[in-house]
């Protein structure tokens, strides 16, 4: 990846409608701060997001990605992992994660994250692995639609 990257406007008109991964797609792109040019893509049949944004270390603010459509995702592990300037999962609220089976690692070591009550009414029935989601994070959900709790970053369901 070429971690200098921080203008994705020649990204805006892709056309990603048949785009099934994504994964590790913007990985280490260090100087990324602005998803904005991505609010447009069409996401629809994408279902592995692992590691797409994971390192992007001046990344602060998701609302470029707010009205991705997210219904067919099942992979979405490490997503934003050490995006150290992320504060805020804002942008993340409407997203559909009723397919998601894999959340490991997706907000580890996001360590200005202050909040991240957007998520909290997330389905996250279906999901598998929670481990060490909010590992190193100061902030994390407190998940409406299933009760549990955490421990060193990991959700831990009720039975």
């Amino acid at each position: 990846n070429d971690t200098s990257l921080t203008d994705l406007s020649p990204l805006a008109k892709w056309d990603t409608g048949s785009v099934m991964r994504m994964d590790s797609m913007f990985a280490d792109t260090t100087s990324l701060t602005d998803l904005s040019s991505l609010a447009s893509w069409d996401t629809g049949n994408v279902q592995y997001m692992d590691s797409m944004f994971s390192g992007c270390t001046s990344l602060t603010s998701l609302s470029g990605l707010s009205n991705w459509d997210t219904g067919n995702v099942q992979r979405m592990g490490g997503m934003f992992s050490g995006c150290t300037s992320l504060t805020s999962l804002s942008g993340l609220s409407n997203w559909d994660t009723k397919n998601v089976q894999h959340m490991g690692s997706m907000f580890e070591g996001c360590t200005s994250l202050t909040d991240a009550s957007a998520i909290n009414d997330w389905e996250i029935g279906g999901v598998e692995s929670f481990n060490g989601m909010f590992y190193e994070t100061p902030s994390h959900p407190n998940f409406t639609k299933r009760s549990g709790t955490w421990d060193e970053g990991t959700f831990v369901p009720s039975v």
